[in-house]
């Protein structure tokens, strides 16, 4: 089968998009002719990582687009706004002749992710100027999510554009079953249209050395802090714990690595605690090298109550964390999809109902680390419903299935 696969975000990109374009990539390659077009390299949130161009080893072509400078997208941000629509990627989406004119041969079917959106509105041009089946994943929600701070008119015409492209789509794919339910809500007419595409960890990456009793007890955050996704609830929780129990200063170490903004790395560095180490942005090899070696592993959602959007939401990095085989603290809404996933089975989830105890909480890992209680570090559940290999067959039959009904 020839693929089409359009995403601004993809290897050799490091991202949570990128991350989870690739790990389809590689599997989806293996039996198909996979063209992807996705940006050229523009650094800052999304550096260039070797460890992720290694998911497009057996990727058939890649067409690179020039999109616009953050500099460049920042100024026009101000001074034409709508010239950047739907996002600041706008640019990928303005290249339809030099994506035509770079295809080797017409495609049969085409698979879009987003965010950023613009891959889908490049989806939906190309899909009508081929008329091909379009599968149109969608890894957050689009005009509706609570991170999107925009004018009301502006956002009626990404209303209008959302509206466009899930009746054009084929098949629109989510993350998260609560996600889906939201657009069926939305879009009634169109509920069958509506499939769980989950993000997923590699099977190769599975960990399954046992924690390390004899070092000190480590917890560990690799990811992206920015909005309402905020450090400091951990930072009061860590400070707090270390008030009530001083010892265990030298028992443990909290370590944080990845993109924060600067408000948070603000918090991180007022701390009067001494084993609190801010790493910054690292490589995908380096944040599953330090995943590996942690004995707890930290999730940071927003927790807002008041916005149940904020509970649509499955962070990718929750199978980084599965993979990695270690025990997990959630700080994240009482109903969220993250909540759904990890509680119980997991790890520990803390929201607004219980963040008090979290310091508590922090102590008692320390003596059961101190114990050596291995019961009480050991995950239980099956999380086999994320691995890459099966959901990228799902993926296959739903391509399948649009050929069909095209034919």
């Amino acid at each position: 089968m020839k693929v089409l696969l359009i995403s601004a975000s993809a290897p050799p990109m490091n991202s949570p998009e990128s991350i989870q374009v690739g790990r389809y990539l590689k599997h989806l390659a293996m039996k198909h002719e996979i063209t992807l077009v996705t940006s050229k390299i523009s650094g800052g949130w999304e550096p260039a990582d070797e460890g992720v161009s290694e998911y497009l080893q057996s990727v058939f072509k890649v067409i690179r687009l020039q999109t616009l400078y953050s500099s460049v997208a920042s100024i026009l941000r101000r001074v034409w706004p709508d010239l950047l629509f739907p996002d600041d990627s706008a640019a990928f989406a303005w290249q339809v002749k030099r994506v035509l004119r770079q295809i080797d041969s017409k495609p049969q079917i085409i698979f879009s992710r987003a965010a950023p959106f613009s891959s889908s509105l490049l989806a939906l041009k190309i899909s009508n100027h081929l008329n091909i089946p379009w599968i149109m994943h969608l890894s957050d929600p689009w005009v509706d999510s609570p991170f999107l701070r925009v004018s009301q008119l502006r956002k009626r015409r990404l209303r209008r554009l959302e509206q466009e492209c899930v009746t054009r789509a084929h098949t629109v794919t989510l993350t998260s079953h609560k996600t889906i339910d939201f657009y069926k809500k939305k879009y009634p007419q169109w509920a069958h249209k509506f499939k769980f595409l989950p993000n997923v960890f590699d099977e190769e990456e599975l960990n399954t050395s046992p924690i390390n009793f004899n070092t000190n007890l480590r917890f560990v955050f690799t990811g992206r802090l920015y909005g309402n996704r905020s450090i400091n609830s951990w930072m009061d929780s860590i400070e707090m714990a270390m008030a009530q129990n001083p010892g265990i200063e030298s028992q443990c170490e909290f370590i944080l690595a990845g993109f924060f903004t600067e408000e948070n790395v603000k918090r991180i560095v007022q701390t009067n605690c001494t084993n609190v180490y801010y790493l910054g942005p690292i490589s995908l090899k380096d944040a599953v090298s330090i995943q590996r070696t942690a004995t707890v592993l930290i999730v940071i959602d927003a927790m807002d109550e008041v916005d149940e959007r904020y509970n649509l939401f499955f962070p990718s990095k929750l199978l980084d964390y599965l993979a990695a085989g270690r025990k997990i603290i959630a700080i994240t809404g009482r109903n969220s999809t993250t909540h759904d996933v990890i509680n119980g089975k997991y790890g520990w989830c803390f929201n607004q109902d219980n963040i008090i105890e979290l310091p508590s909480f922090i102590n008692l890992v320390v003596k059961k680390y101190a114990e050596h209680d291995k019961s009480f570090f050991d995950s239980v559940g099956d999380f086999s419903e994320f691995a890459a290999k099966s959901n990228s067959e799902r993926l296959q039959q739903i391509f399948t299935e649009a050929l069909g009904y095209a034919n």
